[in-house]
């Protein structure tokens, strides 16, 4: 009888363990290899508002508006809003992804999602390497429209 305990406890502990995995890859895990996602909560600092900002590359580091975030050629970037930490991040849409220097970096596609609750751009294996600043355009939870300016880092392969 014990052994039979024994073994059924053993087993239950397993599902357990499977069943909390598989919950969360269906959930929507971000552990793509050939995507890097961007997560954004809006926060008011001194009457201006400012994203924390963290990426799948480093997930426990947060930044205050300048991520700075590498990305290899052929990635997808999604931009994303982040409620993970709270079931608010303060943005009601991220409205636009606009890179101010076009030059050398190039998109296979760009993609927006669930009501503007993110966005994607395919990096081009034939981007060049280096440091890209673009521009955040969203709207937060008061529909006032802020631009924040981060930046992509893509290295060199040789």
């Amino acid at each position: 009888m014990r052994k039979n305990l024994t073994l059924l406890t053993g087993i239950v502990f397993l599902v357990a363990i499977l069943v909390t995995c598989a919950g969360r890859n269906a959930a929507g895990s971000d552990d793509d290899p050939d995507k890097v996602t961007i997560y954004l909560k809006a926060i008011e600092l001194d009457g201006e508002m400012h994203l924390i900002m963290r990426d799948s590359n480093h997930e426990s580091d947060t930044v205050i508006d300048n991520l700075i975030t590498e990305v290899r050629q052929g990635q997808t970037v999604k931009w994303k809003k982040d409620n993970r930490r709270t079931s608010e991040s303060g943005i009601r849409h991220i409205n636009q992804i606009r890179f101010l220097n076009k030059e050398g970096i190039m998109f296979n596609s760009t993609k927006e999602e669930f009501a503007n609750d993110s966005i994607e751009a395919g990096i081009s294996s034939k981007a060049d390497p280096g440091l890209r600043k673009y521009v955040i355009i969203f709207t937060d939870t008061h529909n006032d429209i802020w631009c924040i300016d981060p930046y992509l880092k893509i290295p060199n392969t040789e």
